[in-house]
């Protein structure tokens, strides 16, 4: 029998009990394996002795115990799976604990957890931008089932261009852009790998049909693609080196090497002006992306403030 692989929502190497206990000294520990053993249930419609253990670090008898725990006081919720080793999400599951959208994509994708009531709080004040509209939990939780097990999704979503349609998707990762949260899937009505908004899907329904093989991340040429982004103080700035102190530049330029389909997004979010001749005016641009000649078939890069395609720069 192979190896189980593990999911591209599965948390890295996480800090040992004792170490959490450490961290936070007053946390019923037990109370936030349950939690999440039912996020996993809830989310990813399976869960397995060895997820509790590789998420917690604890033992054998530990994890069993959390799962025989939780099967106990909901046993509506989990079912045993054929091979003996996982349980699955019972059709009768109710959920039983509360999340937010922000704290189920935080340990999905990061495997941190949020829920550390108890504790004595932040030891510094903070200011942080309000977040935006956060999703539909019912959403995220097929689209998050939908990634870790290879299936297709159907959505109702309102995009700016087509206004309300339902479309088949095979998802297969999250991003943030730093303002909301994507998701990258295959679109077999568009017949291409395209992103979607979260908080503009408002229903989806998880089916029980495969993603083919030409719908695998491995034929997204735009994911697969890494392009190098060459950042440099806009000419003009006063003070070019307070920029490249902000940015940590080496010999006056930062590069960043990212995904093709996230290209567009993070030049936006950096506020980088991306003209042929740094010519946007406002505040607001600090950075010149000096490279721009060198992003052809960068397909988002329509998104990235004063973007001009090669062939369609003005001639001087």
């Amino acid at each position: 029998m192979q190896a189980q692989k593990p999911s591209r929502l599965d948390p890295p190497d996480v800090p040992g009990p004792s170490q959490m206990a450490e961290r936070h000294p007053k946390v019923n520990w037990q109370r936030q394996r349950l939690r999440w053993i039912e996020m996993r249930l809830r989310f990813l419609g399976e869960v397995r002795r060895s997820d509790v253990i590789k998420q917690f670090q604890v033992n054998e008898i530990t994890a069993s115990r959390d799962l025989s725990e939780y099967r106990k006081a909901y046993p509506n919720n989990i079912g045993a799976a054929d091979d003996g080793k996982s349980y699955r999400r019972a059709p009768t599951f109710t959920p039983r604990f509360d999340f937010t959208a922000r704290e189920v994509l935080e340990v999905l994708t990061t495997g941190h957890l949020l829920d550390t009531s108890g504790t004595t709080g932040p030891a510094l004040q903070s200011l942080l931008p309000p977040a935006l509209h956060e999703p539909n939990l019912n959403v995220l939780a097929a689209l998050t089932e939908a990634i870790h097990r290879r299936l297709v999704v159907t959505i109702d979503y309102c995009s700016l261009s087509s206004g309300d349609r339902t479309r088949d998707i095979v998802p297969f990762v999250l991003a943030n852009d730093g303002l909301r949260w994507h998701v990258r899937a295959y679109d077999r009505d568009r017949k291409a790998f395209l992103d979607f908004v979260l908080t503009r899907i408002y229903v989806a329904r998880l089916t029980a049909e495969p993603a083919r093989d030409d719908e695998t991340p491995e034929h997204d040429l735009q994911w697969g693609r890494r392009v190098e982004l060459q950042l440099v103080p806009k000419p003009g700035i006063q003070h070019p080196k307070a920029i490249e102190m902000e940015y940590n530049m080496t010999d006056g330029m930062l590069k960043l090497r990212v995904p093709a389909a996230l290209a567009g997004y993070v030049l936006r979010r950096m506020n980088v002006d991306c003209s042929p001749d740094a010519s946007l005016t406002g505040a607001e641009y600090h950075l010149w992306l000096r490279n721009h000649l060198s992003l052809v078939d960068v397909s988002n890069l329509g998104i990235a403030p004063g973007y001009v395609a090669p062939n369609n720069t003005p001639k001087p």
